[in-house]
């Protein structure tokens, strides 16, 4: 299976340079309907066996120009170009690698009790993409696609111990052209973590092989041959979740209600601080370190998700999906699969027209654990509230198909943050499929978002179908320490909305009673009169002066 790679073009703001950094996902493409039948492949964890290490000479106009790889920073491909592509696998911390690592790796029994892993091996050990790290440019060390974790005394369903694990670090470095990389610091704005449990599998299985602008385009433009692909030859190679030379590790449920967690060391901190995934219930800290570098720590529990992984007759399609697939619009595509990936609009057009063909049930429904940084939030309300912000500002997961990308919009109308959902109605095994939801928010960034004061807040969570009607949902809503934690499960799909309501009690302002007033005193008018006894005299002054008893008034 050949998977090649969409730009997903970055903008370094600082210096307002523009660079673009390549994440495994397919090339754009439109499709071909003079094919039989036609594919949709939407699924988890795929990305972290179609991403290879690699460096990428990225030129600047590349409708015209290929993108190359380079065998390392000085390589003349990428001392030619201003911009560089940086792709990575973390390893392990040790020793020697401080940074742009994964620290740790671990597991929480229902009791609380924690089980931390050890490394045991890279998968694969090596490839002709490999590259050193370059600690004082922050570019990680380009080795291996993840590695096996042993989490002792932690038994998975698979009747193991062992653990895939991996940190896909993405991002870029910009400088001038026809130049080396000097003092110039790359800038990793996207990572995508996973663990998954697993056993090892021998057979006729190679690792993954990168592919750039050199190799022959089946749509005809420039770069429409970049990515990688595998020669594997076992009929069971798409379950792998990762490829080892002569073996994989194919995918196992985890072991019940225990909490899967990793501790990841950054050189610098990533841009983006809105994080998504595919687990339940869990709790986050990014912090920084004292060398300007960033550690990202999250433990959740794993989350039953459905896939979709179907071929129909061209034939069969409906009008509708014909329509669709026969306009100018481009779409990902790998192994002869539509890959539209699992959030934005090209997921929920084509999932929408997609699910009726195949009787709205998924094609598996298998547990994941992982996450993921958010490009944007789309929402000019949510941007105001948390570009001046640092550090993690907020989680979102569920167990959708298809969801929103970005954190939940701010809804003005009805004053709520919406998440739209998308899934198919029932499970792989036929059965009514229910959804879960949680919501991590900085108490600071929803008190932006709603203008309220550093009052408590009161939420509450409104789970709403397609046809407007509500539906019955567990719910779970706290506020502490500093975070709003919103937890809703137990809904069914296809296509609700969550919407979140954020409250606050209206104090009233005291009365503060008004001054009376002071009545106004007239000057009291003073006589005076002269009074006389014999000899002696007296003046006597008031409002109504008396002479004394044997004096009388003077005429």
């Amino acid at each position: 299976m050949r998977i090649s790679r969409r730009l997903l073009l970055a903008s370094l703001l600082t210096a307002g340079i523009a660079l673009a950094s390549v994440n495994a996902a397919s090339s754009a493409v439109r499709a071909d309907l003079t094919q039989p039948t036609q594919g949709l492949n939407i699924s988890e964890n795929w990305n972290f066996k179609a991403s290879v290490p690699s460096l990428v000479a990225l030129p600047e106009d590349r409708e015209t120009q290929g993108m190359y790889f380079c065998s390392s920073i000085d390589d003349p491909k990428c001392v030619a170009t201003k911009n560089i592509s940086i792709t990575s696998h973390l390893p392990a911390c040790d020793l020697t690698i401080k940074s742009n690592c994964i620290s740790s790796v671990y597991a929480i029994d229902p009791s609380g009790k924690k089980f931390e892993g050890i490394f045991q091996l890279r998968i694969p050990d090596s490839s002709t993409l490999d590259f050193s790290a370059m600690p004082t440019n922050n570019i990680p060390q380009g080795r291996g696609q993840g590695g096996i974790w042993k989490i002792p005394g932690v038994t998975h369903g698979g009747g193991n111990e062992n653990f895939y694990v991996t940190a896909l670090l993405s991002g870029g470095i910009s400088k001038k052209a026809d130049s080396k990389v000097t003092t110039e610091q790359a800038t990793m704005d996207r990572i995508d973590a996973g663990i998954v449990p697993v056993n090892e599998k021998r057979g006729k299985y190679s690792p993954q092989f990168g592919s750039d602008a050199s190799s022959k385009s089946t749509d005809g433009s420039v770069n429409g041959g970049f990515g990688s692909g595998n020669l594997s030859q076992e009929p069971d190679k798409e379950s792998c979740v990762i490829y080892g030379q002569g073996f994989c590790e194919i995918p196992q449920a985890f072991p019940v209600d225990y909490r899967f967690g990793m501790s990841i060391k950054l050189g610098l901190a990533l841009r983006s601080s809105w994080f998504h995934g595919r687990i339940y219930r869990p709790d986050m800290t990014v912090t920084s370190d004292s060398q300007s570098g960033q550690i990202i720590t999250i433990d959740a529990l794993p989350v039953i998700v459905p896939s979709v992984y179907e071929r129909i007759a061209t034939s069969a399609l409906s009008p509708e999906l014909i329509a669709y697939l026969s306009s100018t619009k481009q779409f990902a595509m790998g192994g002869g699969y539509l890959m539209p990936g699992s959030t934005g609009n090209d997921a929920f057009d084509l999932t929408k027209l997609w699910l009726p063909l195949i009787k709205d049930k998924a094609t598996t429904s298998q547990g994941y654990w992982e996450f993921r940084t958010l490009d944007g939030s789309g929402s000019s309300d949510l941007d105001r509230c948390t570009n001046q912000s640092n550090g993690l500002l907020g989680v979102v997961t569920t167990n959708a198909l298809v969801y929103s990308a970005g954190p939940p919009s701010f809804n003005k109308e009805s004053e709520t943050l919406d998440y739209k959902l998308l899934s198919p109605h029932y499970t792989s095994e036929s059965q009514t499929a229910t959804g879960t939801y949680d919501l991590l928010i900085r108490s600071d960034i929803a008190r932006c978002i709603y203008g309220f004061s550093k009052a408590p807040i009161q939420a509450s969570i409104q789970v709403v179908s397609a046809n407007g009607e509500n539906q019955v949902a567990t719910t779970r809503i706290n506020e502490s320490d500093g975070w709003i934690k919103l937890s809703a499960g137990g809904f069914t799909f296809s296509s609700p909305t969550v919407k979140v309501k954020m409250t606050q009690e209206k104090v009233a302002p005291a009365v503060v009673p008004e001054p009376m007033a002071t009545p106004s005193m007239k000057k009291p008018v003073v006589k005076s009169i002269t009074c006389t006894k014999g000899k002696s005299k007296i003046v006597v002054k008031g409002a109504a002066p008396k002479c004394p008893v044997g004096f009388k008034k003077a005429s």
